[in-house]
């Protein structure tokens, strides 16, 4: 039974593009891949209390012949990681969207509007509305899991600017890992080397994308730095040293109104649409967010 609901404005990830920057990436922020038209992403997320996103469902589209706008800045790349960095900066007047360095103030994205966004298949039926940005972005709690391995979901747009359509995805198997639920599970990362995660149950055909977020940004803002790797599921994921060390120390607690740091693991599996305005591309996943630190 679904228990609450929270939809958010665009804020840390939105959409359109700007030169110098690359999409945030994967299942809940662009592919990387800057032909995609759009994305409509389904995922079922077990997570620690404090962090983000919730436990329950997440949901997120989006449409632009531009792309999903970024954020952060990629300012280094290892292997299949990326480090993301967004520096903010200090904007003398009024700032309709966010400031970032030098003083730049962006405003918030505009996307393409595709009508009510219906997702069936779950553990209840969910629609979702576009904001005003015209991103669509929903998470809500359910006492139980949204969506559990096998489970096939329908994701219905009823059309606007960009055409009626649906598109469905089968639900895969959440990775044999330490639920981060059971025991308010905080990954502490090596100070020196590599950080290793691994699962017991890889799943060939599916992909696997790891994000670790470091926190402290005021809630609605950038996080200041995001590694993300993204790799067939083979049962493990290697985070680079040499990206850690770019990021520094990171603590999981937090002043009130800050968020926290968070290391999110998502096994999914994708289907590309061909639609008039270009390729969108549906993703369905199970998610396990669990809290992070890295501390000498």
């Amino acid at each position: 039974m679904r228990t609450c609901l929270v939809l958010l404005a665009a804020a840390a990830c939105g959409g359109g593009s700007s030169a110098g920057q690359v999409p945030d990436g994967g299942p809940d922020g662009g592919s990387g891949g800057v032909d995609l038209f759009g994305q409509v992403i389904v995922r079922d997320v077990r997570a620690r209390s404090l962090v983000w996103p919730p436990t329950g469902a997440a949901v997120e589209a989006w449409f632009s012949a531009d792309g999903r706008f970024a954020w952060h800045t990629e300012t280094a790349a290892v292997g299949a990681c990326r480090l993301l960095e967004f520096d903010p900066g200090f904007c003398d007047d009024p700032c309709d969207g966010v400031c970032r360095a030098p003083d730049v103030c962006e405003p918030w994205p505009s996307y393409q509007l595709a009508g009510a966004l219906t997702v069936e298949g779950g553990a209840e039926e969910i629609t979702v509305t576009p904001t005003p940005s015209g991103e669509y972005l929903y998470y809500g709690a359910f006492d139980d899991d949204f969506f559990g391995e096998g489970d096939v979901l329908t994701m219905s747009f009823a059309g606007a600017e960009v055409t009626r359509f649906e598109a469905h995805g089968t639900g895969p198997a959440a990775i044999a890992a330490a639920d981060p639920m059971e025991g308010e599970v905080t990954l502490d990362l090596p100070w020196e080397g590599d950080f290793v995660f691994e699962w017991d149950d890889p799943s060939p055909g599916a992909s696997i994308r790891a994000r670790l977020i470091a926190g402290g940004n005021a809630h609605g803002q950038p996080n200041p730095f995001v590694i993300e790797c993204e790799a067939p599921d083979t049962g493990s994921i290697t985070v680079p040293g040499e990206l850690l060390s770019r990021v520094g120390a990171i603590g999981f607690g937090g002043a009130k109104g800050r968020d926290r740091s968070a290391f999110e693991v998502t096994r999914y599996v994708s289907t590309d649409l061909e639609l008039p305005g270009g390729i969108v591309q549906a993703i369905v996943g199970r998610t396990f967010v669990y809290g992070a630190q890295r501390i000498e």
